[in-house]
C-alpha cells in the first residue's frame, strides 16, 4: 500500500492546483457534514418549545443551507478529484510507455509477453477505474465518516464512544476482507497473464498446431488456466460478497444502542429530542459512506493490485546509458571481447574486430559462433563480459544509445512492422521527411522496390502478416536506408530473396550507401563477394576467434 501511495504521490505533485481544490472541497464536505445534524436537533428543540418561532426559522435555513453546501462540495469534489486522478493516470501511462522504452533488453526478453501487456495496459487501466471509482468516492466518504464522528462525539462522547466500539472491528474485519480479496486478485491477475500469454502463443503457432495435429493439447493447456483463472474470480466475488452483510450488522448494531441508551436518557431529560434526533441522523449518515465503501471496494482492491503490478514494471532497470553525445563515426572496434550469456556457455572469447569508415564487412560462420552477438555489442544492446567495444578510439559506454544508434541502420532477418501503411513505416510515422517523387525516380532501376514504394499507401496487417517476408526484409531495408545512417548493419536482411530480388537490394544498398560503411551477417557467396573483407567465426571451443 505503501508503494501505491508513492506512485500516486510522486504523480499528483506535477498538478499542485488541482491538489489544492481537491484539498478545499474536501474540507467543505467535512464542515457542513459535521454541522448539518446540529442544526437539524436544534429547530426540533426550538420547534418541540413554541410552534415555528423565528429561532426554528433561523435554524431551519441554517440546516438547509448546510444541507445544500454539503450537496455541492460533494460534487466538486466528485469532479476536482476525477479530474485529478485522470490528469495523474496519464501521466503514469505516459511513464510507464516512456520507461518500458528504456528497460535493459535483456530484462524484457526474460519477462513474459502476456504478463507485461496485462500490466501496461490492463492494470494501468484498472488504476483508471480506480481513481474514478475507488479513489474518488474512497477519500470522500473516508473524509465523511470522519466528519460524522467529530459531530457524534461533540454531541453526546458516552454514546459515540459506545458506538465506536462497534465501529472498530467493523473497520478491522473489512481491511481483513480486503486483504484477503487483495491476495485472491493478485492471484487471478497472474492467471489472466499467463492466459494471454498461452493465447498469444497459441496464435503465432496456430498454423504449426494443425499441421501437426497438436491443437487439442494446445486447447487443453489453455483451458486449465483459463478454469483456474475463473476459480480465483470466483474467491474474489465469495468474499466480497461478506462485507456488505457486515457493514449492514454493524450499522445495525451502532443505531440499536443509540435509540436504546437515547431513550432511556431521554426519560430522565439528559438528552433533548433533537439530540435524540441529531443522533440518528449521524449513524445514518454513515450508512451511506460505509455502503459506498462496500460497493467500491473491488475498484479499490483491484487498483492496488494493479499499482503493484504497474510499479513492477517501473522498478524494472534500465538500459545503462553514457553521458557523452557520441561523435560522427570514423571507426569502431571490438578490444579482446570476450562474452556469455548468464549461466551459458561463452559465446565469444578474446574476440578483435575493428571497422573503419566506409568499409563493407561481411561476419559468416556457422549458427551459435556469435555473429549477431557481436552485431547487439555494437549496437549497444548487450555488454561484454570483458574486454571493450570502441567508438572512434573511445568506450562505448561513455556515450548516449540515442546518439549512438542514430548513426545506426538495423535490419533483421525477421524485421519487425508496426500497424499502418506501408509509408507509415518506412518513415516512423511521419519522422522521416521523405520526398516520395524523387525517391520513386531513384528507384526506377529496381522494380521490386519501386514497386513497394508505389504501394505505400497500402495498409499492412499486424506485424506485416499481409505482405510476404521478402517484401518485409524490403520495408525495413528501405526504412534503415532513409533514416541517412553512417553504419547499415544487416543481419542476414536477403534470406528471404531469391537471387534476383537479393542482388537488386544489394544494388539499392551500393547506390544509396555509397561511401558509408556496412556491417552484413550472411552465408550466400552472392552476396559475401560484394563485401570488401570477410571475418570468418569459428566457436569458442575449436579456437579463440579473432580477426
Amino acid at each position: 500500500m505503501l508503494h501505491s501511495l508513492q506512485l500516486i504521490l510522486k504523480r499528483a505533485v506535477y498538478h499542485p492546483l488541482a491538489c489544492f481544490r481537491a484539498a478545499i472541497a474536501l474540507a467543505c464536505l467535512a464542515l457542513s457534514t459535521s454541522v448539518s445534524p446540529r442544526f437539524l436537533a436544534q429547530v426540533i428543540d426550538a420547534v418541540s418549545r413554541s410552534e415555528w418561532s423565528s429561532q426554528a426559522i433561523y435554524y431551519l435555513f441554517l440546516y438547509a443551507g448546510a444541507e445544500i453546501f454539503r450537496v455541492i462540495s460533494l460534487f466538486v469534489v466528485s469532479r476536482t478529484l476525477s479530474g485529478l486522478g485522470l490528469m495523474v493516470m496519464e501521466r503514469l501511462r505516459s511513464d510507464v510507455f516512456s520507461h518500458l522504452y528504456q528497460v535493459d533488453l535483456r530484462t524484457m526478453e526474460a519477462l513474459s509477453p502476456g504478463s507485461v501487456m496485462t500490466r501496461a495496459m490492463f492494470d494501468v487501466n484498472a488504476m483508471v477505474d480506480f481513481f474514478q471509482s475507488g479513489v474518488l468516492f474512497t477519500l470522500g466518504n473516508i473524509v465523511t465518516l470522519m466528519a460524522t464522528w467529530i459531530g457524534f462525539f461533540g454531541l453526546a462522547p458516552e454514546m459515540a464512544s459506545r458506538a465506536f466500539l462497534v465501529f472498530l472491528p467493523l473497520c478491522l474485519g473489512a481491511l481483513f476482507l480486503g486483504h484477503k480479496i487483495r491476495q485472491a486478485q493478485d492471484q487471478s491477475r497472474e492467471q489472466l497473464a499467463t492466459a494471454n500469454s498461452r493465447i498469444a502463443d497459441y496464435i503465432l503457432g496456430m498454423k504449426t498446431l494443425r499441421a501437426l495435429a497438436q491443437k487439442g493439447l494446445r486447447y487443453h493447456r489453455l483451458d486449465q488456466v483459463v478454469t483456474e483463472y475463473g476459480r480465483m474470480q470466483f474467491k474474489v466475488t465469495r468474499q466480497y460478497a461478506l462485507l456488505h452483510p457486515m457493514i449492514s450488522l454493524g450499522v445495525g448494531l451502532m443505531m440499536i444502542l443509540w435509540v436504546r441508551r437515547s431513550g432511556s436518557l431521554g426519560l430522565s431529560s439528559t438528552l433533548s429530542l433533537g439530540a435524540v434526533t441529531a443522533g440518528i441522523a449521524y449513524v445514518q449518515l454513515m450508512v451511506g459512506p460505509l455502503t459506498e465503501l462496500a460497493d467500491r471496494w473491488n475498484f479499490f482492491v483491484n487498483g492496488t493490485v494493479a499499482m503493484a503490478r504497474v510499479q513492477f514494471l517501473l522498478d524494472l532497470p534500465r538500459e545503462r546509458d553514457g553521458t557523452e553525445e557520441a561523435p560522427t563515426f570514423e571507426n569502431l572496434a571490438l578490444d579482446c571481447v570476450s562474452y556469455g550469456y548468464e549461466g551459458e556457455r561463452r559465446i565469444l572469447r578474446n574476440f578483435s574486430l575493428k571497422v573503419t569508415k566506409g568499409e563493407w564487412v561481411g561476419l559468416h560462420g556457422p549458427s551459435g559462433v556469435g555473429k549477431s552477438t557481436v552485431l547487439q555489442l555494437i549496437s549497444g544492446f548487450e555488454h561484454p563480459t570483458t574486454g571493450r567495444v570502441l567508438w572512434n578510439g573511445t568506450d562505448l559506454k561513455r556515450f548516449k544509445r540515442t546518439s549512438l544508434r542514430k548513426q545506426m541502420g538495423w535490419v533483421e532477418q525477421f524485421p519487425i512492422l508496426l500497424s499502418g501503411t506501408i509509408e507509415d513505416n518506412l518513415t516512423f510515422y511521419g519522422a522521416l521527411s521523405v520526398n516520395w517523387k524523387e525517391w520513386e525516380d531513384r528507384l526506377s532501376p529496381f522494380p521490386v522496390a519501386h514497386g513497394l514504394i508505389s504501394l505505400r499507401h497500402l495498409r499492412i496487417g499486424e506485424g506485416g502478416e499481409n505482405i510476404s517476408m521478402g517484401q518485409r526484409q524490403i520495408v525495413a531495408v528501405l526504412r534503415a536506408i532513409l533514416s541517412r545512417p553512417r553504419i547499415l548493419i544487416l543481419d542476414e536482411a536477403t534470406a528471404f530473396f531469391d537471387a534476383a530480388v537479393e542482388s537488386e537490394v544489394l544494388g539499392i544498398v551500393e547506390k544509396e550507401m555509397a561511401g558509408l560503411t556496412v556491417i552484413q551477417i550472411a552465408h550466400r557467396s552472392t552476396v559475401l563477394s560484394r563485401m570488401d573483407r570477410l571475418v570468418q567465426m569459428t566457436p569458442v571451443e575449436r579456437s579463440e576467434r579473432t580477426s
